[in-house]
């Protein structure tokens, strides 16, 4: 450095003090001298203890890249910015009246085993958990840091995590949970959301409550993972997949389609997914007895598919009394 003549970035080091502990410090190195004849360097140690403190709270309330950003700015964009990002929804379905089984201790023994193990999922696919919700978890990817892929990060995230579970469920006396999970693509703004005294970084926006409706909606459609349109239209990497349904969520002009992504490919696929997606074809064209006919076929092959179920019920109420304005759309009331 003192031959090249050039400082030398900041890092971060820990210091050996006389009593035997360690100081955090921040190292910088500065050549010395005239530009062309450097002869020594200066080397200035900031002690960093309150800053490091302070990031190691701030990393157990938020995304480390969130407090990374709130350390290194902590007033700017405290009105918010817009950003496109893909945001997670993961419900565990039946826990309100799991939790009256277990007890209290039991309750909260489980939710942060569940808690870690959903954390770790969403941390190695580079998500970032904006929030516990009760037992349900709200993610976001592309937020703070976009790499390019979020869509694809959030399905793997999805995929992995129910993966996970299962591992989890498998543990000796740990209680057998089941999840939802609901993605969804789009702007959002994104901030330092509520009152002087406590704020929380968050996101607002229709892409985020599209997440948690879809969410809502894999318990009426019997899926695992339920995904937008646009966020389906984002991924780079195939995975096995079929349009379920096409839904206008309630206050909303717009209607999208919705996907069930399967964790694994399910068995003989081939046979039944074509199948599947003529019918839905003819019950979004409002063909309803040609839809329960091909619904009926992929009941022979996979009586167990109860998004199949689901439709060809819908189709048998519509077709005995067709609605005189369908559009192909089914209003989502779920929440």
């Amino acid at each position: 450095m003192i031959g090249g003549g050039e400082s030398r970035l900041p890092d971060e080091a820990d210091f050996a003090a006389p009593d035997g502990g360690w100081i955090p410090v921040r190292r910088t190195i500065r050549p010395t001298g005239r530009p062309s004849e450097p002869r020594g360097a200066l080397v200035l140690l900031d002690d960093i203890t309150d800053a490091r403190r302070m990031r190691a709270l701030l990393d157990k309330t938020m995304s480390p890249g969130v407090a990374r950003n709130w350390l290194a700015a902590p007033d700017e964009h405290l009105g918010g910015e817009l950003r496109d990002a893909t945001i997670l929804f993961a419900d565990v379905r039946g826990f309100t009246s799991l939790a009256e089984t277990l007890g209290a201790y039991a309750v909260v023994d489980c939710l942060n085993r569940y808690f870690a193990y959903m954390a770790d999922v969403i941390s190695a696919e580079g998500g970032t958990i904006d929030k516990f919700i009760g037992d349900g978890i709200m993610a976001l990817f592309g937020i703070p840091t976009s790499h390019g892929d979020d869509a694809d990060r959030a399905v793997a995230a999805a995929r992995n995590m129910l993966r996970a579970l299962a591992l989890l469920n498998d543990q000796p006396g740990f209680p057998t949970l089941k999840i939802g999970i609901g993605i969804a693509t789009g702007p959002v703004i994104a901030g330092r959301i509520g009152s002087p005294d406590r704020m929380n970084h968050t996101v607002i926006g229709n892409a985020a409550n599209f997440a948690a409706r879809i969410e809502g909606a894999c318990k009426t459609y019997g899926c695992q993972i339920l995904v937008s349109d646009e966020t389906m239209k984002r991924l780079h990497r195939p995975v096995t997949s079929r349009m379920v349904d096409v839904v206008a969520v309630e206050g909303q002009q717009t209607q999208t389609a919705i996907h069930e992504v399967f964790v694994e490919p399910p068995e003989d696929a081939e046979q039944w997914l074509e199948l599947f997606s003529t019918g839905v074809s003819a019950y979004l064209a409002g063909d309803f007895a040609t839809a329960q006919h091909h619904f009926a076929n992929v009941g022979m092959i996979n009586p167990d598919d109860p998004v199949t179920r689901v439709l060809a019920e819908r189709c048998r109420q519509l077709d005995r009394k067709p609605p005189a304005d369908w559009t192909g759309a089914w209003k989502l009331r779920e929440k």
